[in-house]
């Protein structure tokens, strides 16, 4: 049973940063191998495979499989830090032998994103007919102001909705390579983790998008210290919900 979590948003946001300052030459050079895995390297090897389509497929799936392997990699290396240990570079890798898991994780938290949005297509198509009724007894003008409060508010419910399956669903890769259990079991996890702390969640995550974009407009380069503090962040308020170890203070 899940129960409301008294950690506060910027109390993540403190460990976040104050773990990052401590080790920041190091994070900030493990993020730039990362980055250089799965953004600069593709581009470079690119141009040598693409005149061959067999190449191209081999080297495509290659990439998905580091790709998939290093950002679960990074959410494990936070993870370590949270827990008062100084991860190895190694760690990144550590994931690979959970590609086949982590891929059906990602799959099944797509699928329920998608059943909730078919769902609320539903629901538009019904309403449509029912406007289009009600346009013709009230009249065209009475009809259509009906039809935009309508249209307004199946957008708020369809947003709502994608926000709560996000939430819901957050902690599902660090439970994956955390505890190093099956997609249904970290689906279920981050369900009993995030029960009753999705109001606070929506504001870590929107504190987050705040430290980015101050992060963004500090030249940009400002990016590779606020990043790694929002994950940082994330990984202690996973431990904090419930995930395993007692998280780190400050």
């Amino acid at each position: 049973m899940s129960k409301k979590s008294k950690v506060s948003i910027r109390q993540a946001l403190g460990v976040g940063w104050e773990t990052v300052k401590s080790n920041l030459g190091y994070v900030m050079g493990v993020e730039l191998l990362m980055l250089l895995i799965v953004g600069l390297a593709p581009m470079l090897i690119q141009g040598v495979v693409q005149k061959s389509i067999w190449l191209t497929m081999v080297f495509a799936l290659a990439m998905m499989v580091v790709r998939v392997t290093v950002e679960a990699g990074w959410k494990l290396f936070f993870i370590r830090f949270v827990d008062g240990v100084r991860p190895e570079v190694e760690l990144l890798f550590e994931p690979w032998k959970q590609f086949f898991t982590l891929v059906w994780a990602n799959f099944r938290v797509g699928l329920w994103v998608l059943v909730y949005m078919l769902g609320l297509l539903v629901v538009l198509g019904l309403g449509a007919v029912g406007m289009t009724v009600l346009s013709g007894v009230l009249g065209k003008e009475v009809g259509g102001l009906i039809s935009g409060v309508g249209l307004v508010v199946w957008l708020v419910v369809l947003a709502v909705a994608v926000v709560n399956v996000s939430l819901r669903f957050m902690f599902v890769m660090y439970v994956v390579v955390d505890r190093k259990v099956g997609a249904g079991e970290a689906l279920g996890e981050s369900t009993v983790m995030t029960k009753g702390n999705k109001w606070k969640l929506l504001g870590f995550c929107l504190a987050m998008m705040g430290v980015n974009l101050l992060g963004l407009l500090c030249l940009v380069v400002g990016l590779l210290v606020s990043i790694p503090v929002s994950q940082m962040a994330v990984a202690y308020m996973y431990r904090e919900l419930g995930g395993g170890k007692k998280a780190l203070s400050v």
